[in-house]
């Protein structure tokens, strides 16, 4: 199987929710962040990085990645993500095992992507949950595991994520890692295709040519059970 990137998610979040209370201080330099403000949001985050905040130091990673405000460094954006992961920070988790497995920053370590996402998978972040299924079935980093893949995937989807759920649509169309079933991939293509995935849209198009009236009716069935577990 190619190794390509392009199936994993790569996003550098500005922030979601803190987990302790936020200071004016904090508050100020993130509103700075989002508004472009950069040379005030750097000096600001950099003094509260120093006091061993989190959140800041998730940020200042991402604008050395991104060269927001400052000078590009892979290596010092890979520094801030770890302070941040090694306190807990998932979304932080999650950036540290992007870099390591596109050896950004440092090598290329399939090992220490794969644990990392998993630490960050395991409270709760659905992209790292995502990525976590891929290494899973492509036996980068983890053992295959089919299992595992699929219980990643499905945990994923579960939040809404349109990737895992275009992927659960494929496994099922395809009987691959799952026993076919295209009633099962009607419903997982509707759902990428309500969440903006477009290639699930044509998926879905296509694999409704292959089914009966009653098995579209039954996907359809199946889908409101869906929305109606996840409310």
């Amino acid at each position: 199987m190619k190794r390509s990137i392009n199936v994993f998610i790569l996003i550098c979040f500005v922030a979601t929710s803190l987990s302790s209370p936020a200071s004016a201080d904090i508050k100020s330099a993130i509103a700075a962040y989002k508004n472009g403000n950069y040379e005030f949001a750097f000096e600001e985050l950099s003094r509260l990085s120093e006091r061993g905040n989190s959140v800041a130091q998730r940020l200042l990673g991402n604008m050395y990645q991104g060269g927001l405000g400052v000078v590009k460094n892979h290596g010092l954006a890979f520094e801030f993500y770890l302070r941040a992961a090694q306190q807990g920070d998932p979304l932080a988790q999650f950036m540290v095992g992007q870099m390591y497995y596109e050896g950004r920053g440092g090598p290329k370590n399939y090992n220490e992507a794969a644990k990392w996402f998993k630490i960050s998978a395991e409270k709760g972040f659905a992209y790292a949950q995502y990525n976590l299924a891929r290494m899973y079935e492509m036996g980068l980093g983890v053992p295959k595991d089919r299992s595992q893949a699929m219980k990643w995937y499905l945990t994923a989807a579960e939040k809404s994520i349109p990737e895992a759920e275009y992927k659960l649509g494929n496994l099922y169309a395809q009987g691959s890692m799952i026993e076919q079933d295209n009633i099962e991939a009607y419903k997982w293509y509707d759902l990428a295709s309500t969440h903006g995935s477009l290639e699930a849209k044509t998926c879905r198009e296509s694999i409704a040519k292959k089914m009966t009236e009653i098995q579209i009716g039954q996907a359809r069935e199946r889908l409101k059970k869906w929305k109606y577990k996840k409310k």
